[in-house]
């Protein structure tokens, strides 16, 4: 089962932000960048998870500290864009993942303290269960596209 946050698909739930930045993570085939875009919430019709406050920038402080398994490919070319530039969607790298896929539920709890230590999300005043909760939902995402063979994209609307 996939997490659950808002949305279809996530059973995860943590504080929610303010403002910030919406983030979601979704579910689809390879080449439904366009399609994500268009969605408008594509949590409503994609599996995904809604990680509101988790950007670019978060997630790519989570793969170097899940180390060489992870890949060394940052999130930071957008594969779609809307025109006013206010919405993006990312492809997740695969490694990343695979990565996420296979951290034992052991591991999470480590990684997660670790995770919510960084200058990002103490700024932001995430607590560490919040952070441990959205790595729980981002790891259960990741083990449905590798067990389903789907791209995870990350959509971001500011």
């Amino acid at each position: 089962m996939l997490p659950r946050g808002r949305g279809r698909g996530s059973d995860f739930v943590y504080r929610a932000r303010p403002m910030g930045v919406l983030c979601d993570l979704v579910l689809a085939g390879e080449r439904d960048a366009e399609k994500i875009l268009a969605a408008g919430t594509p949590i409503e019709k994609f599996p995904g998870v809604d990680i509101k406050g988790i950007d670019t920038v978060k997630l790519d402080a989570l793969r170097k500290l899940l180390g060489k398994k992870a890949g060394s490919d940052d999130i930071d070319a957008p594969v779609a864009m809307s025109d006013e530039g206010e919405q993006m969607v990312f492809r997740v790298p695969k490694a990343f993942v695979t990565a996420l896929a296979g951290l034992p539920a052991a591991d999470r709890a480590k990684i997660g303290k670790k995770w919510a230590a960084i200058e990002e999300f103490r700024r932001d005043g995430w607590k560490a269960p919040e952070v441990a909760s959205a790595l729980s939902g981002i790891c259960q995402l990741a083990a449905k596209a590798v067990e389903t063979k789907q791209t995870v994209f990350l959509r971001l609307c500011l």
